[in-house]
């Protein structure tokens, strides 16, 4: 959000371009999520505020946390993984959480 409104602060956007561009810089499952919230499309401050709320505290501070990466290896394990893009999308996910550990010292890379 910081990079963002920086960038639309450069180029002096309104409140509404902000609150109907801002979802082009999220991925498409984001993007389909932020749309659905209120304020998109007319009112940045209010949208921001939704967004900022639909997110855990823990998230949004960008703290890893060994519980988050339990969840999703015990979320994944009673799932099943149907094609590429779960796997990646699993990926992508356990590799954000484990790197942010290993780069806190929680835990090693060998772990």
């Amino acid at each position: 959000m910081e990079e963002f409104e920086e960038l639309a602060k450069r180029y002096r956007l309104t409140m509404r371009e902000k609150a109907k561009i801002v979802v082009k810089y999220v991925d498409r499952e984001t993007r389909r999520f932020w749309t659905r919230l209120e304020g998109y499309g007319d009112d940045y401050a209010k949208l921001k505020k939704k967004i900022i709320g639909a997110y855990s505290k823990n998230f949004l501070e960008d703290e890893p946390a060994m519980t988050e990466l339990i969840k999703l290896v015990k979320k994944s394990a009673k799932g099943t993984i149907e094609d590429k893009e779960d796997l990646d999308t699993y990926y992508r996910k356990f590799r954000n959480i484990a790197t942010d550990l290993v780069e806190e010292e929680i835990i090693n890379k060998r772990q």
